[in-house]
């Protein structure tokens, strides 16, 4: 049996695609930092 191990930022990026998030406007998916520290206000 061959065991892949992925990194978490794999991950997210094929639940994405698995999902479908590609195709929806306004949807952010992906890797990366979440919130920015602008948004924070900082």
């Amino acid at each position: 049996m061959l065991v892949e191990y992925l990194t978490e930022d794999e991950v997210r990026e094929t639940a994405c695609k698995i999902l479908g998030f590609t195709k929806i406007k306004n949807v952010q998916c992906g890797v990366g930092q979440i919130t920015t520290f602008n948004q924070l206000g900082i």
